[in-house]
């Protein structure tokens, strides 16, 4: 029996309603019943009300990503005990099992589809401008929600690649039959429809495009690994160059420091000099100095005119 839980829905429904409400409010409930009827009663300002308590769109959106990844977890987790069940050996028809599988199956998958399409439109949900804060944070977001869907996406393909492998063996389809599974799932798109039931036998030539196949898409992961390699060591090399810049930027500004010192220092120690010489040049000694030089003088012509006479 196929059942559906709307608990997410009803929580996310009751939280919207009680954003309607007036915010910060202590009245007690009699007092809340009569202003529900004067806003009842009054249109326009219930109106005005709401557009000033409605979240925005992108938030509601991004609830409802929430609540759909939830379902789709417990979906996954009912999937897994419908695969344990077909598995299991019967004597009774297991059509109903597989039904159940295969139901289950496409109800995962639609819900993939419609979150992809909710997380893609959540950056640009409202449609008007929006500030650089509000688009970083649509962005992260995003971004997780993004991550959380690709692991769950992840996940499902190998349950359902582990489920297929085992009804080829169960059947007796051997490895073969597994290994063309196996490469069937590697192709396939992460969240579109999924095989369900048990597999057919295949030929020899399928068996053999299958694993080539296998083989090509081995070399195309480790081509895109070597790629990514290269971009994170990119990206590494970029963040070194980056600091490298901010360094040599700090050095240069330092060598210019120290030779407007230099500059500086220079420019006092030639006043300085000048000073000097002038200190020099008008000293006392060097008056009596030069005033002895010239008595000596004096007294060598005396000393010769003397002698001449």
């Amino acid at each position: 029996m196929t059942t559906r839980n709307r608990t997410n829905q009803f929580l996310r429904m009751r939280e919207q309603a009680l954003r309607y409400r007036r915010p910060f409010t202590t009245s007690s409930p009699a007092e809340e019943e009569d202003g529900d009827t004067e806003r009842l009663l009054s249109g326009s300002n219930t109106s005005t009300h709401h557009a000033v308590s409605v979240s925005p769109i992108w938030m509601e959106m991004s609830e409802e990503v929430t609540s759909l990844i939830a379902t789709i977890k417990e979906k996954t987790s009912q999937l897994g005990k419908a695969h344990a069940r077909a598995m299991l050996v019967s004597f009774d028809d297991a059509s109903n099992d597989e039904h159940a599988v295969e139901i289950l199956t496409q109800e995962i998958s639609r819900l993939f589809r419609k979150c992809e399409g909710l997380v893609k439109r959540l950056v640009k949900a409202d449609g008007q401008s929006q500030g650089d804060a509000d688009v970083k944070t649509r962005k992260n977001v995003q971004m997780s929600h993004a991550l959380e869907l690709q692991r769950l996406t992840t996940d499902f393909r190998k349950q359902q690649r582990r489920y297929l492998e085992e009804c080829a063996r169960r059947d007796g389809t051997g490895e073969a039959a597994a290994g063309t599974i196996a490469a069937i799932f590697d192709t396939a798109e992460t969240t579109g429809s999924m095989v369900s039931g048990t597999p057919s036998l295949f030929t020899e030539s399928q068996v053999l495009r299958a694993k080539q196949s296998e083989v090509f898409i081995e070399e195309r992961e480790q081509e895109v690994e070597s790629i990514a390699r290269s971009v994170n060591d990119l990206a590494e090399m970029m963040r070194d160059l980056s600091t490298l810049v901010i360094d040599q930027g700090s050095i240069l500004d330092r060598i210019d420091y120290n030779v407007e010192q230099v500059a500086e220092k220079v420019d006092a120690g030639l006043k300085e000099l000048k000073k000097a010489e002038e200190h020099q040049k008008s000293s006392r000694m060097f008056i009596c100095i030069l005033f002895l030089v010239v008595a000596c003088v004096l007294m060598l012509l005396v000393l010769v005119l003397k002698s001449i006479i």
